[in-house]
């Protein structure tokens, strides 16, 4: 009789304690942030890890982490000029690291080109920022990779804590100057 005591009196703590932890990591996990890139846009890696890439014609919605991430992500468009042959016109892939402050979507907005020409030129060099859903803008920087290759971006992609800028040294004057 003790035994079975015993048994249902352990059995309810477990019952309680995995409960416990249930609830809490799915409130964790329950609000995610997410980063949309439209169609023209593909991601090729994101903190270190390659990315497949799809040939969809919809949004991506790729789920990020709060804190610091490193992207790399290239313009890809399919143009389908008077002949209505297919022309494939893609960029250089990009390094965007960028900084999220709280769990928020933010998507990749950017001023579409309409002509051929207009588009030669922006896959040269694309212009583009992220928002978030009250259209503020992220701060990010944008590189060029030093690698091409998806091994290459997903070793640039790295966060690599506790690196810091490079600032040059101080340089203090012992005499006061009189300035002219």
């Amino acid at each position: 009789m003790k035994a079975l005591i015993k048994l249902i009196y352990y059995t309810v703590i477990l019952i309680f304690i995995v409960s416990l932890e249930l609830l809490f990591t799915s409130q964790a996990y329950a609000k995610t942030a997410n980063l949309i890139l439209t169609k023209e846009f593909k991601l090729l890696a994101i903190n270190g890890k390659s990315y497949p890439i799809k040939l969809v014609n919809r949004h991506q919605i790729i789920p990020i982490i709060q804190g610091h991430n490193k992207i790399a992500l290239m313009y890809h468009l399919v143009w389908r000029g008077d002949q209505n042959r297919p022309t494939t016109i893609q960029s250089k892939p990009l390094i965007v690291s960028f900084y999220l402050s709280k769990q928020e979507d933010i998507r990749l907005t950017y001023l579409k080109p309409a002509t051929m020409s207009a588009i030669l030129n922006y896959s040269k060099s694309p212009q583009f920022k992220f928002v978030n859903k009250n259209n503020q803008s992220i701060n990010m920087n944008i590189a060029f990779p030093t690698s091409q290759s998806i091994d290459g971006l997903k070793q640039q992609t790295k966060f690599k804590s506790g690196l810091k800028r490079q600032q040059k040294p101080i340089i203090i004057m012992s005499k006061k100057r009189k300035i002219p």
